[in-house]
């Protein structure tokens, strides 16, 4: 008997959930959220992969724009390049919200409450998302959300679809 493209989708999710259950909540979201930010890292490479300056290639990767100083980095270069949030990630109800995630230098990432990298990552915000899309993200990271190992498998195969849906399209 064939599976269904949904009971497919849930023997993943329920082996996401084997593999994650291994884990404290607090381990779980750590391993989701690097499959998130390596997925936001080859979205935006996707993006912008026609707007990348002519010829500027790195070891047969396309480049994304660091969202503080606008440098163009590797997008798969993880020596090079996070994705960065621009409220921190600890804040578990917005950990994963993409408007608050974006290609980022690493040395850029690492010290993300230096003055001029936050300056820089407000005005990207402000350009980009608008002041109420800052607004929303200030006032969420007071809530407190407590995650389940099942909405974190979830998560981890919707992401692991997108990241490949776009490694395909930067093949």
């Amino acid at each position: 008997m064939k599976l269904t493209d949904e009971q497919k989708h849930q023997n993943r999710v329920d082996r996401a959930l084997g593999t994650l259950k291994k884990y404290q909540i607090s381990t779980a979201r750590q391993k989701v959220l690097e499959k998130f930010q390596k997925m936001i890292r080859a979205e935006a490479a996707v993006k912008h992969m026609h707007l990348a300056p002519p010829g500027h290639r790195y070891e047969g990767q396309y480049l994304v724009p660091c969202c503080t100083s606008g440098q163009w980095l590797p997008w798969g270069g993880e020596n090079l390049v996070d994705a960065g949030h621009f409220v921190s990630r600890q804040h578990t109800a917005i950990c994963f919200d993409e408007r608050n995630c974006h290609p980022q230098a690493k040395a850029e990432n690492n010290h993300p409450d230096q003055l001029p990298v936050a300056a820089r990552y407000r005005e990207y915000m402000v350009m980009f998302h608008g002041q109420d899309v800052i607004d929303e993200l200030e006032v969420a990271k007071t809530t407190v959300r407590q995650w389940t190992h099942y909405e974190l498998a979830e998560l981890a195969v919707e992401y692991e679809d997108r990241f490949n849906a776009a490694a395909k399209k930067l093949a």
